[in-house]
C-alpha cells in the first residue's frame, strides 16, 4: 500500500503528533475505537426517530477490518471533504462534535495508520478515498476500491464502508475480547434496546443486551437540556429494576 501508485497530496493539517495527541485523550483505546466508529454511523442514520433499518457491521477481510453501515445517508462531496479534514465537524448544530478528530482513533488500528473510505450517497454516487498519516488521495481523483484492494467489489448500497488497512495484531485480539463487547453495550445500550430498531454486528454475531427485569419505576431527570455552546442532553432517565441476588454458602 505504501508503494501504491496513486496521486496523493499533503493533508491540510499538521499531523506530526496529532494522532498521538488525539488517541491519548481517551482512557481506553478499544472503547474509543468502537465509540467513534459507531457514532459516525448513528449520526448519519436515515430514520432519526426510530433508527429503522440501521445496522453497522464489523468484519475481517484478509488482514483488514471493515466497518460498514446500512440505513445511513452516505457521504456526498461536502461530507467526504469534512471527514478527511480536521476542525471541520459535520454535525448538526445541537450535537456535540469532536471537530473531526475521531478519524485518528480509527487510523491507530492500522499498522501503517491507513484507512480507506467508500461511500454511496442518496443519488447513488460512489466515492472512494485514501487517508494516511501525512497524505490523502487528491480531491479530484476518482478512485475505486479495486485500485487499492485488488479484486474487491465496490460498495453497492447507500451508506459508508471504512477499511482499517492491515490491522494491528494486538488490536485485532482485543476486538474478540469480552471487554470490547462490554464497551459496546455500555456505550450503546439505548439503541440496542426496544426503543430503536438497530443492530450492531460483530464478526457475524449480533451484539445483544443482557436480560434484566422490566423497570418498576422510571423518572426523567433531564430532557433537551442545553449545555452552553457544547451541546445538549437529549434525555436522562433514572430507571429502577428489581433484581434478585441469590447467595449460596458452603458450611
Amino acid at each position: 500500500m505504501n508503494n501504491l501508485k496513486i496521486e496523493t497530496e499533503r493533508i491540510d493539517w499538521d499531523d506530526n503528533q496529532v494522532v498521538d495527541r488525539v488517541v491519548r485523550q481517551y482512557e481506553n483505546f478499544i472503547k474509543a475505537f468502537q465509540k467513534e466508529a459507531i457514532q459516525n454511523a448513528w449520526d448519519a442514520r436515515l430514520d432519526k426517530k426510530n433508527g429503522r433499518n440501521w445496522k453497522i457491521t464489523f468484519r475481517l477481510h484478509d488482514n483488514n477490518l471493515l466497518i460498514e453501515d446500512y440505513g445511513t445517508t452516505g457521504m456526498d462531496n461536502n461530507k467526504m471533504y469534512a471527514f478527511l479534514s480536521l476542525w471541520i465537524p459535520n454535525k448538526e448544530h445541537l450535537d456535540a462534535g469532536g471537530q473531526g478528530q475521531g478519524k485518528f482513533v480509527l487510523m491507530r488500528g492500522s499498522k501503517s495508520e491507513i484507512i480507506i473510505v467508500e461511500s454511496v450517497d442518496e443519488k447513488n454516487n460512489y466515492r472512494c478515498r485514501f487517508l494516511q498519516r501525512g497524505r490523502k488521495s487528491k480531491e479530484n481523483l476518482s478512485l475505486k476500491i479495486q485500485e487499492l484492494i485488488p479484486n474487491e467489489i465496490p460498495l453497492s448500497h447507500q451508506g459508508t464502508r471504512i477499511w482499517i488497512y492491515d490491522i494491528r495484531e494486538d488490536f485485532l485480539q482485543s476486538l474478540y475480547s469480552k471487554e470490547f463487547i462490554d464497551s459496546i453495550i455500555e456505550s450503546w445500550w439505548q439503541i440496542l434496546g426496544n426503543r430503536f430498531n438497530a443492530e450492531i454486528i460483530l464478526f457475524n454475531k449480533k451484539v445483544q443486551l443482557p436480560k434484566i427485569p422490566p423497570a418498576k419505576k422510571e423518572t426523567v431527570l433531564l430532557e433537551n437540556k442545553p449545555l452552553g455552546n457544547f451541546g445538549r442532553i437529549k434525555r436522562l432517565v433514572l430507571m429502577f429494576h428489581e433484581i434478585l441476588f441469590l447467595k449460596y454458602f458452603r458450611e
